[in-house]
Order: structure tokens, then C-alpha cells, then sequence
């Protein structure tokens, strides 16, 4: 009789699927508030610069750099499995100066400015 599969070999798997796949749902509800709200608003000037930066701040950019990040986990699960998710966040959370790949993401300098348009 084989041993039975230790917890952490069952939740992995699974916990990696809710990650990936709340990723992309986040992603894709930052791209529908810019579809559906804030380009709309933008064309006809119902708000000026200054009233998309204080209710959208940066949305562009986090949508652009949540994608990335999609594409890299979905890369992970075709090659690797989930050996190296952990190094994709690591890689994804370095400041720029700390950063060793001109390809990895960098999410840290974004969320600094969302924070700022948002909270002053």
C-alpha cells in the first residue's frame, strides 16, 4: 500500500490554481473599469486630467503589469509546474535597482504611484 500524499502535495496544486486564475480575473476587471468607466469618461469630458488621476490613478499600468505576471505564471505551468512560482513573485516584488533580468516585472514603483494618486 503506497502512503497517502502528504497535505501540502494536495493544497499545492490547488492553491497555485486560485493564484493563477484570480490573477486573470483581476486583470480582467482592470481592464473592463477602463473599458466600461474610465476611456468613456475620458472621450466625452465628463472628468478632467486631474479627476482620472484621483479616481483611476493608475490602472493602466497595474493591468499592464498584472498581465505580464499572468503570462509568467502561465509560462511556469507549461514548463515547470509550480517549482517556480516562488521565484516569479520574488522576481516581481524587486525594486528596479535590485532586479537582475530587464524582462521581469517589477511591481513595487507601480504600486508606490497608485498609492499616491489614491490616498493624497
Amino acid at each position: 500500500m503506497s502512503p497517502l500524499p502528504s497535505p501540502r502535495t494536495i493544497y499545492s496544486p490547488q492553491a497555485i490554481f486560485e493564484l493563477t486564475t484570480g490573477e486573470e480575473q483581476y486583470v480582467k476587471d482592470l481592464v473592463n473599469l477602463q473599458r466600461v468607466f474610465m476611456k468613456p469618461m475620458r472621450t466625452l469630458g465628463y472628468i478632467t486630467a486631474e479627476e482620472e488621476r484621483r479616481i483611476f490613478g493608475n490602472i493602466e499600468e497595474l493591468a499592464t503589469i498584472h498581465s505580464e505576471l499572468c503570462a509568467a505564471f502561465g509560462s511556469a505551468r507549461e514548463t515547470n509546474g509550480v517549482a517556480c512560482i516562488g521565484s516569479i513573485f520574488l522576481e516581481w516584488v524587486r525594486p528596479h535597482s535590485e532586479a537582475n533580468s530587464s524582462t521581469s516585472v517589477r511591481c513595487m514603483p507601480v504600486y508606490y504611484r497608485f498609492a499616491s494618486s489614491v490616498f493624497t
